[in-house]
């Protein structure tokens, strides 16, 4: 784990909760649980906030590290990713997206490829992107916030010859990669849930075995492009690993965010905003608990077809 990335999943999962500030102190005692050193995160505080995801603000003699209205907006659509589970049923016509970056600006090019993987395209060639996701909307506005629109153009169209629908999936996407980082996840993740379902942690624990299950959790949203049911191939355990992840998160919830409080209790919060913030975090529960349901309704519709096919007479 990068202690950058643990950085993002620390200010996804409960520093925006929290008004979107923090202490360095209290990052490092917080990052401090997962074994990084103060000048490793003072080194990654100051590189996330020199590519403008936080900044420094002060309030009396106290400095703190915010999101950025640009990191405050990333981290609510991570949130929107994580917790919100849900497959769209497919319309059937492909989004396109083509660019031609000057070669003078291979960084720019590079961070359109990241941003592009993060929201769910998937390459068909170097510079022709497709998907079958209704997102355009949100992608036009990375685009322009990142001043890359002057160099791409987006259609939609029905794809009409040569390839099936599930070989242009196979094509832009790595299937078996994902596959394999689900299968990794879930031997990882069902004995940890299974113990801790016999034994209760603590809030450190959780704080830690929470924070180390988002940021895992996390990395799929730069790889499965959560495509529409009619495109998933068959016997694809997205779905399962989901629900293994949001059961074993509202788990952890309340006492990750138990020890969470008592660190940055430090600050003299009073006990108002920390019980609306925590009020806030509880909105997080209600989207899991629904995204759980729709992932048990999903994977028991699976199992009947699946039932239904096995009987199905043979001529």
């Amino acid at each position: 784990m990068h202690a950058r990335a643990l950085l993002f999943t620390i200010y996804g999962s409960y520093i925006r909760h929290y008004g979107g500030k923090i202490e360095i102190a209290h990052l490092i005692r917080l990052m401090g649980r997962h074994e990084f050193t103060p000048g490793a995160v003072r080194a990654a505080v100051m590189r996330v906030a020199q590519q403008g995801w936080i900044e420094t603000r002060r309030k009396g003699d106290k400095s703190y590290y915010a999101l950025t209205e640009r990191g405050r907006q990333r981290m609510e659509e991570a949130a929107e990713r994580i917790y919100k589970y849900k497959r769209e049923q497919w319309d059937g016509q492909w989004r396109m997206l083509v660019y031609n970056v000057p070669e003078s600006k291979r960084e720019l090019r590079s961070q359109l490829r990241q941003e592009l993987k993060w929201l769910g395209w998937g390459a068909l060639s170097n510079s022709l992107w497709i998907t079958p996701n209704k997102i355009l909307d949100i992608t036009q506005e990375h685009l322009r916030s990142y001043r890359i629109n002057r160099y791409v153009e987006i259609f939609e169209a029905k794809h009409m010859a040569f390839s099936s629908e599930q070989e242009l999936v196979k094509q832009c996407w790595d299937w078996p990669e994902i596959e394999a980082r689900y299968e990794d996840f879930l031997s990882l993740y069902k004995p940890r849930l299974e113990e801790a379902l016999k034994t209760p942690v603590s809030p450190e624990v959780a704080f830690v075995e929470a924070t180390e299950l988002v940021h895992q959790y996390r990395k799929f949203l730069f790889i499965d492009p959560r495509l529409p049911v009619e495109l998933v191939p068959a016997q694809f355990r997205g779905e399962e690993v989901s629900k293994l992840f949001l059961d074993y998160y509202a788990l952890l919830h309340e006492k990750s965010f138990d020890f969470f409080e008592e660190v940055i209790s430090a600050s003299n919060r009073d006990a108002a905003s920390l019980a609306a913030a925590r009020e806030h975090t509880r909105l997080d529960l209600i989207e899991i608990t629904a995204a759980n349901e729709y992932i048990a309704l999903a994977i028991d519709a699976e199992n009947r077809a699946g039932d239904e096919a096995d009987v199905a007479p043979v001529d």
